[in-house]
């Protein structure tokens, strides 16, 4: 059965961006081995990821996330079974950026998703506070 789950949490201490390519770096792979999709966004010490893939893979990483030392505060806002991934032709399913113009491009992708993705408003609605680039300092890995 197919899953999403939407969690946001808070860094133990602020990362500079040696750290958070580490930590990108580490998401891709994982994320990439278990076919994994989704996003992962940071700022100014708040992470928000959306995770989809199959249960069985999707429910033992997101415990493994819970037990990670480098945030804490994990809240889950949203897990459900979906139809279809909503990420799973966005770029390279996780690849790393670090300028305001991909939230853009994650905006847009998420409104253009609208009609074809049921939960690609939700996750839009979650994301809304991310995506603003006046408050914004965004770090994301996205996929």
């Amino acid at each position: 059965m197919m899953r999403t789950i939407v969690y946001i949490s808070n860094a133990v201490k602020l990362l500079d961006e040696k750290r958070l390519n580490e930590l990108f770096h580490y998401v891709r792979q994982i994320n990439y081995s278990k076919n994994i999709t989704g996003i992962l966004l940071y700022n100014e010490g708040t992470f928000i990821q959306i995770l989809e893939g199959e249960q069985q893979f999707l429910n033992p990483l997101f415990e493994s996330i819970k037990q990670d030392k480098r945030h804490n505060n994990i809240t889950k806002m949203l897990d459900r079974s979906i139809g279809e991934r909503l990420f799973n032709k966005y770029r390279t399913r996780f690849s790393t950026v670090y300028n305001y113009w991909p939230l853009d491009d994650i905006e847009t992708f998420l409104k253009e998703k609208k009609t074809e993705v049921s939960h690609s408003q939700t996750i839009l609605a979650l994301l809304r506070p991310f995506l603003n680039k006046q408050t914004a300092q965004i770090n994301a890995a996205s996929g």
